[in-house]
């Protein structure tokens, strides 16, 4: 009998402890002083911890682990807990949950005893409302308290009273499992009570969506009594006298059965009018949490959770109804402002016309003078200065107490003084009254600029002076200088590229034809030779005469090979310029066997340097080595390649005898060149949008330096002047 009894009070434990798994709401038992002694599954659908590891802990702490803050509404709210206790009033708030983004629902519900007594226990609901769309609500308005009647210490526990006779016996009988029983009894009446404190109708239901057992909310609806529902349907629970064959109740049976077979839950919305609620159901299977002894599995149970939504739909109709008269206020506040705005453009119109007309009356010639781009000097009969405007003062770099009442020649440089002051100044662009001289402002400073003197008449036509216009040509002047020096650079390099052109054709044709000509001259003899010989007896002889020129066909095709590589490597192409520089100082001492090549191309990748770079990194070590090799007398040559500073860093050094750098570019510059290519490596850097260097002395060896930005990298087609911009990351 005891037995019996503990197996039907952990039955019943079981039953009621799935059913709270098996609902989406977060639902905790908590003492007093808000630890936590029992949660449902929903806490780790969360994310907030295992369910079993939960107990005694601090809600607020399992909630918010990291929060610090003094005003933090949860702490507010379960500070109220003791009066939830002591008044056995239940408390809801409503609000967005930042920490979590989660719009939430909050219910504290105290738990009664089955004497009407409240215990120091209550029951928190944690409901998600994020979906209902009410966020705009709870972030406007004050977050809201209020209280709910709970009437739960008069309620009674049908489970407990059918139980109680198996209870007492057991209890009498048996000292082992009193232990036991007191505790399932304790965790059975907790989880009870804590779904009667719920203001939702939750029932178990089996296949056929009869009623295995609801908690207390169904006679708070007043619906039914909790003793009496036990084989009935929800539509004969919720509608007991409908007979509307439509009713949207009568097909919740067949979606039970649905829900229990596929084993997923599912959820709608309703409007019922017999009730004038707003109804949520949520239909769920057992969540077990032992699925291997889970026997409610077995038993097709589920659980229906029937929440009422009627505050949040009229919240969302309010909403709706809100927005819309929002809508009309803001079309028509946008069309009044649409009449406005067009009224303020059309007397911006008139106001911007009068404007015109206004300041056409008032302008005058020294308003005109003073904001002009370029300088303006008046001088009297005595050549003393009356006026200057303000160009004239920013390009002499002086106020206008320092100018006004001076000899403008005061300002002229002082070899165009004597023909300033004579009217004699050299007419240098062939304009008439237009003349070319250095003006002489603050701290010796001189400006090329051109003046343009004109006599100043008055009304009579007499001459009271002298005006005119200087205009500042000194970045026109120094860039014809800069054209001129550039022009003179451009023939030099002209000169320096026919004179390296024909030095590489006299080469190639040299190698050609001493190496290919003569080599295919000598198959050609061969040939023809044999061919006239060609006759049965001398077949043999033939063959082995033949067999003499594969040979040279090698030889012919190396040669060539070699021409080839020697104009262009294969390898850049190939397989890139570091495995062509590594290839470069191999051939490079394979010529020089005196000399040690080696290469460190430190942290530089292969992908790192464009296509345009890779040749023109090869053209400057092949320039800079055969330099090395024909003039340092060096024993070491090294090239380095790194990657560092956000620049690419391609340096050639050697140790044989160095040179005078600036001599040896100036000559390059300007005249022959002297067979070191320096300014063919300076122009391949800078075309490329880098910076090149050289430091060399005489005892000290020669490195060649050029750098390349990452960030900034562009190429000059020597052939066409165009530039390349894209940034290119090296």
């Amino acid at each position: 009998m005891a037995t019996s009894a503990l197996q039907i009070v952990q039955r019943v434990k079981a039953d009621w402890e799935l059913a709270v798994d098996s609902v989406p709401q977060l639902i905790c038992v908590l003492r007093k002083d808000s630890v936590v002694v029992r949660s449902n599954k929903t806490i780790e659908q969360w994310g907030l911890g295992k369910v079993g590891e939960v107990k005694g802990k601090s809600l607020h702490e399992l909630m918010h682990p990291d929060c610090q803050s003094a005003k933090c509404y949860l702490k507010q709210f379960l500070a109220l807990s003791k009066k939830v206790i002591a008044t056995g009033e239940a408390l809801e708030y409503r609000g967005l949950d930042r920490i979590l983004d989660r719009n939430f629902l909050i219910q504290l519900v105290p738990i009664g005893t089955n004497v009407g007594h409240m215990t120091d226990h209550m029951v928190i609901v944690f409901q998600d409302i994020s979906e209902f769309n009410l966020a705009n609500i709870d972030s406007k308005t004050e977050t809201h308290w209020s209280l709910i009647d709970a009437d739960l210490g008069t309620k009674t526990f049908s489970i407990q009273k059918k139980l109680a006779p198996s209870q007492n016996s057991l209890k009498r009988n048996l000292d082992v499992d009193e232990l036991d029983f007191k505790s399932i009894e304790k965790i059975k009446l907790e989880w009870e009570s804590a779904v009667d404190a719920l203001p939702q109708i939750i029932c178990l239901v089996d296949e056929a969506g009869a009623i295995v057992r609801a908690n207390r909310a169904i006679e708070q609806w007043k619906v039914g009594d909790v003793t009496k529902v036990k084989g009935r349907n929800l539509h004969e629970m919720l509608h007991p006298d409908c007979s509307n064959p439509k009713c949207y109740l009568k097909g919740f049976n067949q979606l039970i059965t649905d829900v229990l077979v596929t084993d997923r839950g599912t959820e709608c919305r309703e409007l019922d009018t017999k009730l004038n609620r707003h109804l949520h159901f949520q239909i769920n299977p057992f969540s077990s949490r032992q699925p291997k002894q889970n026997s409610l599995k077995k038993r097709g149970l589920g659980v229906v959770l029937v929440c009422d939504v009627t505050d949040i739909r009229q919240a969302e109709l309010k909403i709706e109804h809100l927005n819309s008269m929002l809508e009309k206020r803001i079309e028509a506040r946008a069309h009044h402002l649409q009449k406005i705005n067009q009224k303020l453009k059309d007397e911006i119109e008139q106001r911007k016309l009068v404007e015109m007309e206004l300041n056409v009356s008032r302008q005058k010639f020294s308003h005109l003078v003073e904001l002009m781009n370029e300088g303006m000097v008046i001088q009297d009969m005595e050549r003393k200065v009356t006026y200057a405007n303000r160009h004239l003062l920013k390009m002499l770099s002086l106020p206008r107490a320092e100018v006004i009442g001076r000899n403008f020649s005061d300002f002229v440089d002082i070899d165009y003084i004597e023909a300033w002051t004579g009217g004699k100044l050299k007419n240098v662009k062939s304009v008439e009254s237009s003349y070319v001289f250095k003006l002489k402002g603050r701290g010796s400073k001189t400006l090329w600029v051109k003046g343009s003197p004109q006599p100043l008449y008055d009304g009579a036509k007499n001459c009271i002076g002298s005006y005119a216009v200087i205009t500042d040509i000194n970045d026109q002047i120094e860039i014809e200088q800069k054209l001129l020096r550039t022009e003179s650079k451009l023939r030099s390099l002209a000169k320096q590229v026919l004179f390296v052109q024909e030095l590489e054709r006299k080469r190639i044709a040299s190698e050609l034809h001493d190496g290919i000509g003569q080599t295919l001259s000598a198959i050609k003899f061969y040939v023809e030779n044999n061919i006239s010989n060609l006759n049965d007896q001398t077949v043999t002889s033939t063959v082995k005469q033949f067999e003499t020129v594969v040979p040279k066909l090698q030889g012919a095709i190396e040669e060539v090979r070699r021409i080839s590589m020697a104009l262009r490597p294969s390898l850049l192409d190939d397989i890139g310029v570091l495995a062509t520089l590594n290839w470069f100082c191999r051939e490079s001492n394979l010529g020089a066997p005196n000399i040690k090549f080696s290469f460190d191309k430190t942290n530089v990748k292969e992908d790192d340097i464009s296509a345009n770079l890779k040749t023109e990194m090869f053209r400057i070590v092949q320039e800079a080595v055969n330099n090395a090799t024909k003039y340092s007398k060096a024993k070491n040559i090294k090239l380095t390649t790194k990657d560092e500073a956000k620049q690419l860093h391609l340096e050639i050094t050697d140790d044989g005898v160095g040179f005078d750098y600036v001599k040896i570019a100036s000559q390059q510059g300007f005249a022959e060149s002297k067979g070191m290519g320096l300014v063919s490596m300076r122009e391949r850097v800078e075309n490329s949008g880098g910076h090149f260097k050289v430091n060399s002395n005489a005892e000290g060896g020669t490195s060649i330096i050029c750098l390349w930005p990452k960030e900034k990298r562009s190429f000059v087609d020597n052939r066409s002047g165009n530039r390349d911009r894209r940034s290119r990351k090296v």
